[in-house]
């Protein structure tokens, strides 16, 4: 004899969209400070790629993940040759706090970015 099993709805997260342009400041501990912006391009469920631009001159393929609750993890590939980083922060209220490190060849940076929704 073959039962019949309950059906169960399937819960599906919600998650905060970061799509869109962002603008703000960054500041590495080597003194580095200055502006950037950041262009969210493409979200799925909670997997986003956006692009950013230093005031430094520093452009950087962003690619990461936002939890339902806002928490978000992400790496960086920078234009220069031989650097990556990674960053992990917090998105509310249209504003991203993060802290990121980029490393490279003869490079160690670790500082802050805070970006608000335009």
């Amino acid at each position: 004899m073959i039962e019949k099993l309950e059906t169960r709805a399937l819960l599906s997260a919600t998650f905060p969209s970061l799509l869109g342009s962002y603008s703000g400041t960054y500041s590495y501990g080597s003194g580095d400070n200055g502006t950037i912006t950041l262009s969210v391009y493409a979200q799925v469920h909670g997997l986003f790629f956006g692009i950013t631009t230093q005031s430094d001159g520093m452009n950087s393929v962003v690619r990461g993940r936002i939890t339902p609750s806002g928490a978000v993890k992400f790496n960086v590939k920078p234009n220069i040759l031989g650097r990556h980083g990674h960053g992990a922060g917090t998105f509310a209220d249209g504003t991203f706090n993060a802290s990121e490190v980029i490393k490279g060849r003869g490079v160690n940076l670790a500082g802050t970015i805070t970006l608000t929704k335009n």
